[in-house]
């Protein structure tokens, strides 16, 4: 919320991130980075940004957190690539890391790879799947580290009915 962001860029959150829409010699490859740092040095106190003294509700909409997935005092980053089958089916690998300053709540880490599919099985049919290992570790919500696999598997049918309009 500066107004000169790059005049005061110890006290900025920062995003940045790059596209490729097409890996060389591979043609149907695209890969995406994105970093993360929210954990400005220059603020007296931890947790100062998505936070705000004059709004109540600070920086949300409706109770969501308008900013970062990494939230306050972190940093992360987020690697993931999609193989393009056709224009409608993909297949993408993705990694994501994401820690907060131990000074912000007890801090932690979280990690997680995921793999999913998006796949047209024919006009009216499409099949999706995802895997997902994630580990963390939160000292405020766990005095040890977790992990969790999720499993997702979704067929969607799309009847080719056409409504007749009068």
């Amino acid at each position: 919320d500066d107004v000169l962001p790059l005049a005061a860029p110890a006290r900025c959150a920062w995003s940045p991130g790059i596209y490729l829409a097409k890996l060389p010699g591979l043609e149907k490859l695209d890969f995406r980075a994105e970093g993360v740092y929210t954990d400005s040095p220059g603020f007296q106190f931890s947790g100062v940004n998505y936070q705000n003294i004059i709004y109540r509700s600070g920086y949300t909409n409706f109770g969501n957190i308008i900013g970062s997935w990494v939230g306050r005092e972190g940093q992360g980053i987020q690697l993931w690539s999609t193989y393009w089958l056709t224009s409608q089916s993909k297949i993408q690998a993705g990694y994501r890391h994401q820690g907060v300053g131990r000074d912000f709540l007890q801090g932690g880490w979280l990690d997680d790879i995921s793999i999913r599919s998006d796949l047209m099985l024919s006009r009216d049919l499409a099949l999706s799947s995802m895997v997902q290992y994630e580990k963390w570790n939160f000292p405020l919500l766990s005095s040890t580290t977790k992990s969790n696999v999720e499993i997702s598997l979704t067929l969607t049918y799309r009847p080719p009915w056409k409504w007749i309009s009068k």
